[in-house]
């Protein structure tokens, strides 16, 4: 019989009686089952964040877990928006797709004309940017890399299905592929976005306290990252991301950016100067950037002809469905 199921036997008896020697046989068990059960939670963490070195989100959903830290899904019932107080689910989902969808045109419009032009930061490069068509086997290492257990798309093809019949899906799925590379056109069901509206903080009937959390298609996500591939091929070999950059790159993190930050910090200081840091937070950024500015920098880059129609198709006529 285990610790645990003895502690608890032994409390079942003492509460009959009053036996001290019962007492302290219960006290010393159940500190050893306590200590047991520390013990083994300790050896669990250590070996699960040594599996995960480098990887973001399984180590913040192991540190959540320690931390007993739990996700606030629950659902919006009622907004009030002016002296409007919403709650039918059908005016509740406009709602908050109104407001998703103006963030980004509300803020855009608040930002002055700037007074330089993103042309005198942007060096043109000679090379020109050509997709190559993707095999099977390119096709079959992206499917094999593909986390199970992510939410369905508007398509509701999981990801594990796309795992489970690629080798009879192989062939016509790589042709789909390399006719979207070869006419710049991607499938209109790829852009389309099933949004959940996610509770931050502060109240409940505010749709600004919402986080929108956008889930694509798993194949349309298939493809970006066959894409993604070869344009971060592209601008490594080429030298078109800044030594600065410190996100969105394999090995580099707030962390680094911190690090070679306070290097340059603590050089100031041996030297005898003065370190004066601006932070800048801007709000919703990837909501307010201007895809025509975004395109003319691709253009520069050296994306010319189907190349850079494929990312403006990418870019527009995107739709979404607010759950």
């Amino acid at each position: 019989m285990r610790g645990g199921c003895i502690r608890k036997l032994l409390l079942t008896m003492l509460k009959s009686g009053n036996d001290q020697l019962k007492w302290t046989e219960y006290s010393r068990l159940k500190n050893r089952v306590n200590h047991s059960i520390k013990a083994s939670k300790k050896a669990y963490y250590h070996s699960y964040f040594e599996d995960i070195v480098g990887k973001a989100k399984p180590t913040w959903n192991g540190t959540n877990t320690l931390l007993s830290r739990k996700k606030n899904f629950a659902q919006a019932t009622k907004l009030i928006i002016g002296e409007a107080v919403i709650t039918d689910p059908h005016e509740l989902s406009n709602a908050f797709n109104r407001h998703f969808t103006n963030i980004g045109p509300n803020l855009a419009s608040q930002i002055n004309p700037p007074r330089v032009s993103f042309r005198d930061f942007v060096e043109s490069c000679d090379s020109t940017f050509e997709p190559e068509l993707l095999t099977t086997d390119d096709l079959r290492k992206l499917v094999n890399d593909i986390p199970v257990g992510k939410a369905d798309g508007l398509d509701g093809i999981p990801t594990s299905l796309l795992k489970l019949s690629f080798t009879f899906t192989a062939s016509s799925s790589t042709h789909i592929f390399n006719l979207v590379i070869s006419t710049g056109i991607i499938p209109k069901d790829w852009k389309n976005a099933r949004v959940t509206p996610i509770y931050k903080a502060d109240s409940k009937v505010d749709r600004s306290n919402y986080r929108p959390i956008s889930v694509l298609s798993a194949i349309g996500k298939l493809f970006e990252k066959a894409i993604f591939n070869q344009v971060f091929t592209y601008f490594n070999e080429n030298n078109l991301l800044s030594k600065y950059q410190s996100g969105f790159r394999p090995m580099h993190s707030t962390l680094t950016a911190l690090t070679d930050n306070t290097d340059n910090w603590y050089l100031n200081i041996d030297d005898g100067l003065t370190n004066a840091i601006l932070f800048i937070d801007l709000k919703k950024a990837f909501d307010a950037i201007d895809h025509e500015i975004r395109l003319s920098k691709l253009e520069l880059y050296g994306f010319k002809g189907v190349s850079l129609n494929l990312f403006r198709d990418f870019l527009s006529d995107r739709a979404q469905v607010i759950v």
